[in-house]
């Protein structure tokens, strides 16, 4: 058992919004984190052989300043027994950082200021006191799924601090492993720090629901799977059932409108697209064969006509010339009402 004093960072179990960080407040006893149904163990991190592991960044800004961070993940920096000329951090503080700066004519630098970043302490004056609560956030990455942790903001000087830290999984790292300090933001100090204690770990509670699935009763054999539930498909969610519907209905209306829009305010170039398209239809005859097949029934009609005449005034005895001929032969007949002969 660690000391009762190290930081928990043990998430409840259960749904988890995606684009929501799980917070919770400081909780002593454990050093694993579960998120989404993961689990790191973070142990090898906060302690070393029953003592609180202490990492000390360093990170150089400018030639003449350096900053010092002091991190402990299993419980309060021990402050004590430094050099009382020095700045420190007051007792109860988790992240540290001192501020080393070149003095003008001085050959050797010195600790200008130390701030704490997190932690449990009391600060202020008697007068205008003022105190600080650990506060812890685990979430994993929307954008990668690693796990992240935030140790909530702390004013300092009417400045807020905080610390967020970004662990990578990676197997092939060298242990005892250290964060690495990559820039600061609005007061948030960023680290990253790569160490196979950030790769997800096997659930106990997980795998023992999914072996009590698996596993069925001595004696008794699996039932199998009947026909009917056989390659059946899971039903969607409702909310992606009605997402759908509105989508088919939104897209139905839109076309209705528009199709309505069309036929009662026609534009110009629409209904000149429509007419060239209407006269290259296969069923649509065009002009000159509507008139040629006009000329053809007029001639078989005329035709039939002057057959039937022309054999009725054969047979007839009467037959009234278009004007007397002397020379009339009986194989050529005149066309009543023709000048033909």
């Amino acid at each position: 058992m660690f000391p009762p004093r190290s930081l928990g960072l043990v998430l409840a179990t259960g749904v988890y919004a995606a684009a929501a960080r799980q917070s919770i407040s400081k909780l002593y006893g454990a050093c694993e984190v579960t998120v989404d149904r993961s689990r790191y163990d973070l142990c090898p991190l906060f302690h070393d052989r029953g003592q609180d592991r202490v990492f000390q960044v360093r990170a150089e800004i400018s030639p003449i300043t350096q900053l010092y961070y002091e991190i402990s993940l299993g419980g309060p920096l021990n402050v004590q027994g430094g050099d009382e000329a020095e700045p420190q951090c007051p007792p109860g503080t988790w992240v540290c950082l001192r501020e080393r700066q070149m003095q003008s004519g001085d050959s050797e630098s010195h600790f200008t200021q130390a701030i704490p970043i997190a932690g449990d302490f009391a600060i202020g004056t008697p007068r205008t006191p003022s105190s600080s609560r650990l506060e812890v956030g685990a979430y994993r990455s929307t954008h990668n799924g690693e796990l992240e942790i935030d140790l909530k903001e702390v004013m300092w000087r009417d400045k807020p601090q905080a610390v967020h830290f970004r662990f990578i999984c990676d197997q092939h790292a060298q242990e005892p492993s250290l964060p690495v300090f990559t820039g600061m933001t609005a007061g948030v100090h960023n680290f990253e720090w790569s160490t196979p204690h950030a790769c997800v770990k096997e659930h106990p509670s997980f795998s023992a629901l999914s072996e009590d699935e698996d596993s069925t009763p001595p004696g008794e054999e699996a039932l199998p799977e009947s026909d009917e539930t056989q390659g059946l498909v899971d039903a969607l969610p409702v909310h992606h059932t009605v997402r759908n519907l509105m989508v088919v209905l939104v897209a139905a209306s839109s076309a209705v409108l528009g199709l309505g829009y069309l036929i009662r305010y026609p534009q110009p170039q629409l209904k000149r697209w429509v007419g060239v398209a209407t006269n290259k239809l296969p069923s649509r005859a065009r002009e000159g064969i509507l008139v040629q097949w006009a000329e053809e029934t007029m001639f078989i009609n005329d035709e039939e006509d002057i057959m039937v005449n022309y054999e009725e005034e054969r047979d007839s005895d009467e037959y009234i010339p278009l004007k007397p001929s002397p020379t009339r032969l009986s194989a050529r007949f005149m066309d009543y009402g023709s000048a033909r002969r």
